[in-house]
């Protein structure tokens, strides 16, 4: 690969003058991330061609699979670990698994950024659940989104470091998160965003499907306005947690993909009432220590009436598969553009 590398460059004699010859080789250093047309220029894609790389029929795919009964240390757990582990590593991530208690195993990819290594943008989704429920919506629709996301992002060379997180054991407590975040000290300022898929595939276009607990329309007075002038439908995208910035990404991006959002922003000393009110997933972790964090999600059992099988089975037969790619594209944007990436936008 060097000497493909030297060659390109090779008639580029005024460029490494005033760059250097160190500069021009780094820019070859990641062939399988730096794809070189034949004029030996960077292929650049847009955000918007990235978001387009989200594969609906691989991502059905994924959800399928994943979607059976899988505790901690049974043997659909154990499949779904691999497939997460494997996924990652063909996309040329850098994998661990991190054993946190016995059993409990979370899958950590990295790819490290280019500029700023040592700021990492982490993209989260727990693939545990509780016995005796196939768990479509949660959390195989989750799993299966943010593995769609490191594949979009896989291509591409960011400033930031990239972590893509299959978390175990959230049922328990959110031990897994713990567990990571333990082990990576968010005090240590090198978490600087967090994205968290839970439950991102119900929808209902119907009236009343989406309930909103009078203490949530307390506290955010101008969603439940907008809840009750959409007739109570369960049509849009739920986003949870301290990024307003990111909020406003999401909202722009999911206007261009036809994707309603709808934030919840909550402030620190808020969040205890706002747990107790709507149990909260993986971001709580990264939330306590002030780190922008937001869980992506479709408000879980205050829309999908199975949620955990209590009244019917979480199957993929209830899911809106196109609402859960749209989320996974806008995802990829936000994602991308936290990153650093700046290559182009819709």
């Amino acid at each position: 690969m060097l000497g493909t590398c030297l060659r390109v460059f090779g008639s580029a004699v005024a460029f490494l003058e005033i760059w250097g010859l160190a500069s021009a080789l780094m820019a070859c250093s990641d062939a399988d991330s730096r794809a070189l047309t034949d004029g030996g220029t960077r292929s650049q894609p847009t955000i918007s061609q990235l978001m387009e790389t989200v594969n609906s029929e691989a991502y059905a795919s994924d959800l399928s699979f994943i979607a059976q009964p899988r505790v901690p240390g049974s043997e659909h757990w154990q499949a779904v670990q691999d497939m997460c582990a494997a996924r990652l590593e063909s996309l040329g991530f850098q994998v661990q698994r991190q054993q946190f208690s016995n059993p409990g195993v979370n899958v950590i990819g990295t790819r490290v950024g280019a500029l700023l290594p040592d700021k990492w943008v982490l993209v989260a989704a727990h693939y545990d659940h509780v016995a005796d429920c196939p768990g479509a919506d949660d959390n195989a629709s989750g799993v299966a989104g943010i593995l769609q996301v490191a594949s979009a992002l896989s291509t591409v060379i960011f400033d930031r470091t990239l972590v893509v997180a299959c978390f175990d054991a959230e049922e328990n407590g959110n031990a897994g998160s713990l567990g990571y975040a333990t082990w990576a000290d968010p005090t240590a300022e090198k978490i600087s965003s967090v994205y968290v898929m839970d439950m991102i595939g119900y929808k209902s276009d119907s009236p009343d499907s989406q309930t909103f607990p009078a203490r949530m329309q307390e506290a955010f007075p101008t969603e439940a306005t907008e809840i009750a002038d959409n007739q109570h439908r369960g049509d849009f995208l739920a986003l949870m947690g301290n990024d307003p910035v990111s909020a406003g990404k999401f909202k722009t991006y999911g206007t261009a993909l036809g994707l309603p959002t709808m934030a919840f922003l909550i402030q620190p000393e808020t969040y205890p009432l706002w747990a107790q009110i709507y149990a909260s997933s993986d971001e709580a972790i990264f939330f306590g220590t002030r780190i922008p964090s937001m869980l992506l999600g479709d408000t879980a059992s205050l829309r999908n009436p199975h949620f955990h099988c209590l009244s019917g089975l979480d199957t993929e037969a209830d899911l809106d598969f196109d609402f859960a790619v749209r989320i996974a594209k806008a995802t990829v944007a936000v994602a991308a553009e936290t990153l650093g990436y700046t290559a182009g936008s819709p």
